[in-house]
């Protein structure tokens, strides 16, 4: 695999997992994620 390749798939998953990182805080971490489950 070029080391280019390799280099655009991490950016790709750190780039997803700050995503992800940021939509668990804005609903206050895992806790706020089971809150709204139990409101739904």
């Amino acid at each position: 695999m070029p080391i280019s390749w390799n280099n655009h798939l991490v950016g790709f998953y750190m780039e997803a997992y700050y995503s992800i990182t940021s939509f668990y805080n804005g609903y206050g971490g895992i806790e706020g994620i089971e809150k709204a489950k139990i409101e739904d």
